[in-house]
């Protein structure tokens, strides 16, 4: 992820935690030196959020950050058990691995105030690089590890059985000279264009803002 990214991704943030009592599930990742970890976004969460609790599988890495001050334990998002519930839990890059998406939000809902924020950020599978690469069969443009795109559509469908409304989404453009190439430099200036026209075809990362809905809960019971 690109510094332009991560910074986009901070401004969608302050404005749902800040002040709030959050639950980051997933909050090691893959990409983050644990000794650059106050870059994270987790770390920047804890700077502006009421209290926030990491969750993660990664144990070693967890031993660490807890000597170093972090508040994570272990524990599977898609079976997760705490007395405690949040006003926002936030997924990053982490629903395209899960085996069983619909048990995490099954489980993060239990967790959710009423009300509460699901944020959910995940690759955008209808930009133009993730377009091309599925016309041109390139094997490496889908990372090893995921194992679903999440569209508004898909996501809405998934989301309204547990409960949640999609309230808002962000598409966020990649940087052009994030890992440049010139087959790659072209794609993002490309995107950029179209994001101009359309945000949901130039834009390769996702953020979608669900909502529980307290609503449905009372006209069910």
């Amino acid at each position: 992820m690109s510094e332009y990214v991560s910074k986009v991704k901070r401004e969608i943030l302050k404005r749902y935690v800040t002040g709030k009592v959050v639950l980051d599930v997933g909050c090691i990742g893959n990409d983050i030196d644990i000794n650059n970890f106050e870059k994270s976004l987790h770390a920047f969460i804890r700077k502006i959020a009421k209290k926030v609790i990491g969750l993660d599988i990664q144990k070693d890495k967890i031993e660490k950050l807890k000597k170093m001050g972090y508040n994570i334990i272990y524990a599977d998002a898609q079976n997760f058990q705490l007395d405690e519930k949040f006003d926002v839990i936030f997924a990053g890059e982490l629903i395209e691995h899960l085996d069983c998406p619909g048990k995490f939000l099954e489980n993060a809902v239990k967790h959710l105030k009423d009300g509460g924020y699901i944020i959910i950020t995940t690759p955008n599978p209808f930009c133009l690089k993730h377009v091309i690469g599925a016309i041109t069969n390139r094997q490496n443009y889908v990372c090893d590890e995921h194992v679903a795109w999440f569209d508004i559509t898909v996501l809405k469908n998934l989301a309204e059985r547990y409960n949640l409304e999609i309230v808002d989404v962000y598409y966020i453009p990649e940087d052009p000279f994030y890992k440049p190439s010139i087959k790659m430099l072209i794609i993002h200036i490309v995107s950029r264009f179209i994001y101009l026209f359309s945000k949901r075809f130039g834009g390769e990362h996702a953020v979608y803002i669900l909502r529980k809905n307290i609503q449905s809960k009372k006209l069910s019971t």
